[in-house]
């Protein structure tokens, strides 16, 4: 169960910034409001590699009109699908 993995050692939980943001507590917002890929491959540490490659990317496959984040989240989701 999603709900029970905790973060790597040292590394704060991905959902906690976004909770305080929106006045909502971490188990709610980890529950509701974050795609389980996202948790995933935060989890998993390549987060990080994969907003990086988002940042640096000018292809045309990606949706045009995001920022590099949310062109990110979309390459996370789309990798995720069967």
């Amino acid at each position: 169960m999603r709900s029970q993995i905790t973060s790597p050692p040292g590394k704060k939980p991905a959902s906690e910034g976004i909770s305080k943001g929106i006045g909502n507590r971490y188990p709610t917002c980890r529950k509701y409001y974050v795609h389980p890929a996202i948790i995933d491959t935060y989890l998993e540490g390549e987060l990080g590699e994969i907003m990086e490659k988002y940042d640096k990317s000018k292809s045309k496959d990606l949706p045009q009109g995001l920022r590099s984040e949310e062109r990110a989240v979309v390459g996370v989701l789309e990798k995720s699908m069967p």
